[in-house]
């Protein structure tokens, strides 16, 4: 059987890797502040992104401005960004039906060299990949909890999607 193509996980960052407040949280302690809002980095992330780097590749997209997501990255790697295949931030992403939720077309990311069959967008919104449903894998808001386990099972999810020849067919 030939060697499948890496597979390619693009991930969301706020309220999907990491939740961002204008306050601490009262029970929690922040795990880093930034740009003057508390940082919390979601239970189990690091672990998660050195798994996909090193069973396939891992990017980010965000509808966040660059000068806000590159650095909280580099926080989250404990380093620069080169493991990513690439970094997307706002300028990237398309308006949608709702304004609250900008999209993130597929041929954006096929333009970067994406085989849409070997890629799953992660999003804390499912209209974010609004046209390319199939691509999409939502996870649960995460909004600081401290006994967060959603990337547990989200690791375990992309496990099974590295042994399929086209993920849109899961």
């Amino acid at each position: 059987m030939p060697k499948l193509p890496p597979l390619l996980v693009v991930f969301d960052l706020d309220e999907t890797l990491i939740a961002s407040r204008p306050a601490p949280l009262p029970h929690r302690k922040p795990d880093f502040w930034w740009a003057g809002n508390a940082i919390y980095v979601r239970p189990h992330v690091h672990p998660l992104l050195v798994e996909r780097f090193e069973r396939g590749e891992a990017a980010v997209w965000t509808a966040s401005d660059p000068g806000y997501a590159f650095p909280i990255l580099e926080r989250i790697l404990r380093g620069p960004l080169d493991p990513f295949r690439f970094v997307l931030t706002r300028e990237h992403c398309k308006p949608g039906p709702d304004p609250e939720v900008p999209l993130k077309p597929l041929p954006t990311l096929v333009d970067r060299g994406a085989n849409p069959a070997r890629t799953i967008v992660v999003d804390n919104r499912p209209g974010s990949f609004v046209g390319h449903e199939e691509n999409g894998l939502a996870v649960r808001d995460f909004l600081g909890e401290e006994g967060d386990e959603e990337l547990l099972g989200l690791r375990a999810q992309l496990r099974t999607f590295d042994e399929l020849p086209d993920v849109r067919l899961r």
